[in-house]
Protein backbone atom coordinates (compact mmCIF):
# COMPACT_ATOMS: atom_id res chain seq x y z
CA UNK A 1 0.00 0.00 0.00
CA UNK A 2 1.63 3.26 -1.11
CA UNK A 3 2.49 5.68 1.70
CA UNK A 4 1.14 8.59 -0.35
CA UNK A 5 -2.28 6.89 -0.58
CA UNK A 6 -2.37 6.29 3.17
CA UNK A 7 -1.41 9.91 3.84
CA UNK A 8 -4.16 11.17 1.51
CA UNK A 9 -6.68 8.79 3.07
CA UNK A 10 -6.02 10.03 6.61
CA UNK A 11 -5.90 13.65 5.47
CA UNK A 12 -9.39 13.29 3.99
CA UNK A 13 -10.71 11.39 7.01
CA UNK A 14 -9.36 14.13 9.28
CA UNK A 15 -11.15 16.78 7.20
CA UNK A 16 -14.39 14.82 7.57
CA UNK A 17 -13.83 14.56 11.34
CA UNK A 18 -13.26 18.32 11.61
CA UNK A 19 -16.40 18.97 9.56
CA UNK A 20 -18.44 16.51 11.67
CA UNK A 21 -17.35 18.34 14.81
CA UNK A 22 -18.37 21.69 13.28
CA UNK A 23 -21.79 20.32 12.33
CA UNK A 24 -22.30 18.66 15.73
CA UNK A 25 -21.65 21.98 17.49
CA UNK A 26 -24.75 23.31 15.73
CA UNK A 27 -26.89 20.34 16.80
CA UNK A 28 -28.58 19.77 20.12
CA UNK A 29 -27.47 16.65 21.99
CA UNK A 30 -24.60 15.59 19.72
CA UNK A 31 -21.17 15.82 21.28
CA UNK A 32 -18.66 17.45 18.92
CA UNK A 33 -15.93 15.23 20.40
CA UNK A 34 -17.96 12.06 19.79
CA UNK A 35 -18.75 13.22 16.24
CA UNK A 36 -15.05 13.89 15.61
CA UNK A 37 -14.01 10.50 17.01
CA UNK A 38 -16.68 8.60 15.10
CA UNK A 39 -15.87 10.37 11.82
CA UNK A 40 -12.17 9.75 12.32
CA UNK A 41 -12.66 5.99 12.72
CA UNK A 42 -15.77 5.21 10.64
CA UNK A 43 -13.71 4.26 7.57
CA UNK A 44 -10.60 2.99 9.39
CA UNK A 45 -11.06 -0.48 7.90
CA UNK A 46 -10.52 0.72 4.32
CA UNK A 47 -6.68 0.69 4.60
CA UNK A 48 -6.89 -2.70 6.34
CA UNK A 49 -8.96 -4.12 3.50
CA UNK A 50 -6.53 -2.66 0.99
CA UNK A 51 -3.69 -4.45 2.78
CA UNK A 52 -5.62 -7.73 3.10
CA UNK A 53 -7.07 -7.98 -0.42
CA UNK A 54 -4.57 -7.47 -3.28
CA UNK A 55 -7.24 -6.32 -5.73
CA UNK A 56 -8.91 -3.86 -3.32
CA UNK A 57 -6.87 -0.89 -4.61
CA UNK A 58 -8.09 -1.57 -8.14
CA UNK A 59 -11.71 -1.75 -7.00
CA UNK A 60 -11.26 1.47 -5.00
CA UNK A 61 -9.82 3.24 -8.05
CA UNK A 62 -12.66 1.92 -10.22
CA UNK A 63 -15.18 3.35 -7.75
CA UNK A 64 -13.46 6.74 -7.91
CA UNK A 65 -13.23 6.75 -11.69
CA UNK A 66 -16.83 5.64 -12.24
CA UNK A 67 -18.35 7.35 -9.18
CA UNK A 68 -19.60 4.07 -7.72
CA UNK A 69 -20.43 3.52 -4.06
CA UNK A 70 -17.49 1.76 -2.41
CA UNK A 71 -19.56 -0.42 -0.06
CA UNK A 72 -21.56 -1.81 -3.01
CA UNK A 73 -18.33 -2.79 -4.77
CA UNK A 74 -17.07 -4.39 -1.54
CA UNK A 75 -20.24 -6.49 -1.33
CA UNK A 76 -19.68 -7.69 -4.90
CA UNK A 77 -15.97 -8.49 -4.69
CA UNK A 78 -15.03 -9.30 -1.08
CA UNK A 79 -16.25 -11.53 1.74
CA UNK A 80 -16.76 -8.50 4.02
CA UNK A 81 -17.25 -4.73 3.92
CA UNK A 82 -15.37 -1.92 5.62
CA UNK A 83 -18.30 -1.20 8.02
CA UNK A 84 -18.23 -4.77 9.34
CA UNK A 85 -14.44 -4.87 9.66
CA UNK A 86 -14.44 -1.36 11.16
CA UNK A 87 -16.97 -2.26 13.85
CA UNK A 88 -14.80 -5.22 14.90
CA UNK A 89 -11.71 -3.04 14.83
CA UNK A 90 -13.07 -0.37 17.19
CA UNK A 91 -14.41 -3.05 19.51
CA UNK A 92 -10.89 -4.52 19.73
CA UNK A 93 -9.54 -1.03 20.43
CA UNK A 94 -11.95 -0.69 23.34
CA UNK A 95 -13.85 2.29 21.91
CA UNK A 96 -17.47 2.78 23.04
CA UNK A 97 -20.02 0.32 21.73
CA UNK A 98 -22.13 3.16 20.33
CA UNK A 99 -19.28 4.01 17.93
CA UNK A 100 -19.04 0.38 16.86
CA UNK A 101 -22.78 0.21 16.13
CA UNK A 102 -22.63 3.45 14.16
CA UNK A 103 -19.68 2.15 12.14
CA UNK A 104 -21.39 -1.19 11.52
CA UNK A 105 -24.58 0.37 10.14
CA UNK A 106 -23.33 3.55 8.46
CA UNK A 107 -23.84 2.20 4.93
CA UNK A 108 -27.11 0.35 5.44
CA UNK A 109 -29.69 1.61 2.97
CA UNK A 110 -32.42 1.53 5.62
CA UNK A 111 -30.27 3.06 8.38
CA UNK A 112 -32.87 5.77 9.09
CA UNK A 113 -35.61 3.18 9.58
CA UNK A 114 -33.74 0.79 11.89
CA UNK A 115 -35.34 0.31 15.31
CA UNK A 116 -33.64 1.85 18.33
CA UNK A 117 -32.83 -1.61 19.73
CA UNK A 118 -30.74 -2.28 16.59
CA UNK A 119 -29.24 1.18 16.21
CA UNK A 120 -29.64 3.61 19.13
CA UNK A 121 -30.59 7.18 18.26
CA UNK A 122 -27.22 8.51 19.42
CA UNK A 123 -25.43 6.25 16.93
CA UNK A 124 -27.80 7.31 14.14
CA UNK A 125 -27.10 10.96 14.89
CA UNK A 126 -23.35 10.33 14.60
CA UNK A 127 -23.96 8.67 11.24
CA UNK A 128 -26.12 11.58 10.04
CA UNK A 129 -23.61 14.25 11.13
CA UNK A 130 -20.80 12.35 9.43
CA UNK A 131 -22.80 11.79 6.24
CA UNK A 132 -23.43 15.52 6.00
CA UNK A 133 -19.77 16.23 6.78
CA UNK A 134 -18.49 13.73 4.25
CA UNK A 135 -20.78 15.05 1.53
CA UNK A 136 -19.78 18.68 2.19
CA UNK A 137 -16.05 17.85 2.36
CA UNK A 138 -16.35 15.98 -0.95
CA UNK A 139 -17.97 19.07 -2.46
CA UNK A 140 -15.30 21.36 -1.01
CA UNK A 141 -12.41 19.31 -2.41
CA UNK A 142 -14.24 18.65 -5.70
CA UNK A 143 -13.93 14.91 -5.17
CA UNK A 144 -16.09 11.96 -6.17
CA UNK A 145 -18.64 10.77 -3.64
CA UNK A 146 -17.92 7.09 -2.92
CA UNK A 147 -19.53 6.99 0.49
CA UNK A 148 -22.80 8.88 1.00
CA UNK A 149 -24.85 9.53 -2.13
CA UNK A 150 -27.45 12.23 -2.64
CA UNK A 151 -30.30 10.16 -1.16
CA UNK A 152 -28.56 9.42 2.16
CA UNK A 153 -27.32 13.02 2.32
CA UNK A 154 -30.91 14.27 1.99
CA UNK A 155 -32.07 11.80 4.65
CA UNK A 156 -29.27 12.90 7.00
CA UNK A 157 -30.36 16.53 6.58
CA UNK A 158 -33.94 15.61 7.45
CA UNK A 159 -32.83 13.54 10.46
CA UNK A 160 -30.81 16.47 11.78
CA UNK A 161 -33.44 19.08 10.89
CA UNK A 162 -31.00 21.08 8.77
CA UNK A 163 -32.78 23.67 6.61
CA UNK A 164 -31.53 25.04 3.28
CA UNK A 165 -30.34 28.18 5.08
CA UNK A 166 -28.53 26.13 7.71
CA UNK A 167 -27.02 23.99 4.96
CA UNK A 168 -25.67 27.03 3.14
CA UNK A 169 -24.08 28.23 6.37
CA UNK A 170 -22.60 24.79 7.11
CA UNK A 171 -21.33 24.53 3.53
CA UNK A 172 -19.43 27.80 4.06
CA UNK A 173 -18.04 26.74 7.44
CA UNK A 174 -16.88 23.38 6.09
CA UNK A 175 -15.35 24.94 2.97
CA UNK A 176 -13.42 27.40 5.16
CA UNK A 177 -12.22 24.62 7.48
CA UNK A 178 -11.11 22.53 4.50
CA UNK A 179 -9.28 25.50 2.97
CA UNK A 180 -7.50 26.24 6.27
CA UNK A 181 -6.56 22.58 6.76
CA UNK A 182 -5.12 22.21 3.29
CA UNK A 183 -2.90 25.29 3.55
Amino acid sequence: MPAAWVEQFWKRVTLVAIAASIIARRQYGISPDAAYTYALFHDAAIPLMMRRFPDYAGIYEKCQAEELMLVEAEKNYFPCTHPIVGSLLVRNWGLPGLLGKAIRFHHEEDVYELPDRTLPGGALSLIAVTQVAEYLVTEAIHGNDLEVGADQFARALVHLGISEGDLDELRGLVATAVEESLH
